[in-house]
């Protein structure tokens, strides 16, 4: 059986915890290096794989087929667009890029290679989100109105040593956040007609740490928001014109894999009763309430489908394609336009 050749660059909380554990409970992929200086914990999630000092010896390796880009964001472009170049597919972690040209280049240079390029938009496999989605199609709401998605989190303190909380390219609670709540919105609803955004850094540091964020739709509105200042907000609230549907929880795969299970245990992926969501129908006299079981998130399924692209060499076959992640970008980019000069965006 034919594996592929896999080199991951970083080896954080997405390299090793999110994509690394992921990768390492399917067969159809084989680790052969990772850029970090975390030896040990290498060695204990990838026995075989060699650590390297220098990101560069996994993309110039010819024997290397797939580079997993989970480097500081403001390495994404760079490393990967060097990996396309020297022949290999390329899985980038959100955010895709930083800007909008860079990820028109690395689309560009990933067809004229003739390799794939994808984005670890791994929240399209979320729990509750996968469960929005099947009450949409079957029209259980109604009409949509309003759509209220929050990732909201209480860390009123600065984190010693945290990029993402500096000045620099892709820092911030926007391009770390924003990709989830936008992609998820872009997903449910297509391209938005406006935009209205306000960013404020409510620590003092200099880098947005809050955003509010409005998309139109006619009528509808979808509200993005994220704060460091909340641990009780609902994760998402959708209100239709036959009831609404509020959900408090996260969706528990990230804390799964932080407590080391393998994502193939029993249990991945499924949500406890107490947080599924409660689903509201009115009539004239009361509101009827009953709790929605969750759908069963599966994290899992954004490997396999990337691996049946590569080996089957279908690109249709992509779990996300880097031109639906580059819409994201886009909105980023004008959100912060939107908050600096403190209007609504055409789009």
């Amino acid at each position: 059986m034919k594996k592929i050749k896999t080199a991951i660059l970083g080896f954080g909380l997405s390299g090793k915890i999110l994509n690394g554990q992921l990768i390492a409970a399917l067969e159809d992929f084989q680790v052969a290096k990772v850029f970090t200086s975390r030896a040990d914990e290498v060695a204990a999630l990838f026995p075989e794989a060699e650590c390297i000092s220098d990101a560069f010896d996994a993309i110039n390796d010819s024997s290397i087929d797939l580079i997993v880009n989970c480097a500081p964001n403001e390495f994404h472009y760079s490393y990967s667009l060097a990996a396309l170049e020297s022949g290999k597919h390329v899985l980038v972690e959100k955010p895709f890029v930083n800007n909008l040209e860079d990820g028109e280049k690395l689309i560009a240079a990933a067809k004229k290679a003739g390799r794939f390029i994808s984005v670890f938009h791994n929240r399209r496999w979320d729990s509750d989100f996968l469960t929005i989605k099947k009450l949409l199609e079957e029209n259980e709401l109604g009409k949509i109105k309003q759509f209220e998605s929050y990732f909201d989190r209480f860390r009123p303190h600065l984190t010693e040593g945290q990029w993402r909380e500096k000045s620099g390219p892709g820092a911030g609670v926007l391009f770390d956040l924003g990709p989830h709540l936008i992609d998820q919105a872009l997903e449910l609803f297509g391209r938005p007609e406006s935009l209205f955004a306000d960013l404020e850094s409510q620590k003092g540091h200099g880098v947005d740490d809050y955003f509010h964020i409005v998309l139109s739709y006619s009528e509808m509105r979808v509200i993005l928001h994220a704060c460091t200042f909340s641990g009780v907000s609902p994760r998402f609230k959708v209100l239709g014109s036959e009831g609404n549907f509020i959900k408090y929880g996260m969706d528990p795969q990230e804390a799964w894999l932080r407590a080391g299970k393998s994502p193939l245990e029993n249990g991945f992926g499924l949500e406890k009763e107490e947080i599924y969501a409660d689903l509201y129908r009115f009539n004239d006299k009361e509101a009827l309430v009953e709790k929605r079981k969750s759908e069963k998130g599966n994290y899992l399924e954004f490997y396999k489908s990337l691996a049946k692209a590569i080996l089957e060499n279908d690109e249709s076959l992509l779990p996300v394609t880097a031109s639906s992640s580059l819409q994201s970008i886009e909105l980023i980019e004008k959100a912060f336009l939107s908050s600096k000069e403190g209007r609504r965006i055409e789009l």
